[in-house]
């Protein structure tokens, strides 16, 4: 890709390098050179490594990707995973994960939520990781968006995640005080056995009952709601 053009030259062994995994497993071999290139900040090298016609496998981009996360390149991430899906790889959780942790701390909340949308689609599973990752877009976003983050909890909590794994996150948002209404109100809700599932959440109304009203005005859209899917 054009994005990745401006770069040193890779060093001549790396055709070698080439050759020699297209011979073997691909995410197997190329994954441990991957790693030492970045570890040793050769980024062109590693780059070099993931955008060539024949290799490498889901793990090896996983591997960049998470790179991709931690320098908050997110426009880098997504071009990678657009690469990925054109080569008919299909993105493990670990892969949505990744790429929704590096929005996450860019308080890019819409993103994150349409990455949700995607793995919906893709019936790869959505677990605890990625409402975590919404409420940190959620104190990240400018300004932090409060009402929002109490919505992304309503909708975890709806859905039967553990309310304990959400606190830390939402509390930095929320501030401690609201939390803990917020996490009071889940364990009464959790006592509503039988009456929630992933695929038959229950009502706004059912859900937000005996819920203290919030201090941060009318919350943000959910990720259930009719709008959204």
């Amino acid at each position: 890709p054009k994005l990745f053009a401006a770069q040193s030259k890779p060093h001549k062994s790396m055709s070698m390098v080439h050759a020699q995994c297209k011979d073997q497993h691909a995410s197997d071999s190329v994954t441990p050179l991957l790693r030492d290139c970045l570890r040793t900040n050769n980024i062109a090298h590693a780059e070099a490594l993931i955008f060539t016609e024949d290799l490498p496998g889901i793990k090896a981009f996983n591997v960049m990707m998470n790179h991709y996360a931690c320098e908050g390149d997110v426009l880098k991430a997504t071009v990678l995973l657009d690469f990925m899906l054109s080569r008919g790889l299909s993105p493990t959780a670990v892969t949505y994960g990744t790429i929704c942790k590096a929005m996450a701390f860019h308080g890019q909340v819409l993103l994150v939520e349409d990455m949700i949308k995607t793995m919906t689609k893709s019936k790869v599973a959505v677990n605890v990781y990625f409402y975590t990752a919404l409420l940190i877009a959620c104190g990240k976003h400018q300004p932090p968006d409060a009402a929002r983050a109490e919505r992304v909890f309503q909708d975890a909590v709806s859905l039967g995640f553990e309310p304990g794994r959400l606190f830390k996150a939402l509390s930095k948002t929320t501030g401690a005080s609201r939390a803990r209404e917020l996490m009071s109100w889940a364990q009464r809700f959790q006592g509503l056995q039988g009456l929630h599932t992933v695929d038959k959440p229950l009502s706004r109304a059912l859900m937000t009952w005996g819920l203290p009203p919030s201090p941060s005005g009318p919350s943000g859209k959910s990720l259930m709601c009719k709008s959204f899917n």
